[in-house]
């Protein structure tokens, strides 16, 4: 990963780079900071999709109704073995 600002490699990537306030509670905001430049970024919006994936028996009806509205894709393996990707 490189600075947007600097382009260095020297990246800390996922760390708290502010607090912001929220209904009276503090709340870290994540991030990445360059010890080149010393700002803080936030990552790409282009990064990378991240799935993550359970394997299921039995696929109910209201995982279906779930997969109807977009929120989870089930696939049916060639074995029979059926796996939920959220």
């Amino acid at each position: 990963m490189r600075c947007p600002y600097c382009r260095s490699r020297h990246v800390i990537p996922d760390i708290t780079v502010r607090w912001s306030q929220l209904r009276g509670r503090l709340r870290p905001v994540r991030g990445n900071f360059c010890t080149g430049c010393g700002r803080p970024f936030s990552e790409a919006p282009n990064s990378d999709l991240t799935l993550l994936s359970v394997r299921v028996e039995e696929v109910s009806s209201s995982l279906y109704s779930l997969q109807a509205s977009g929120d989870v894709v089930i696939v049916r393996h060639r074995t029979g073995a059926s796996e939920i990707l959220f």
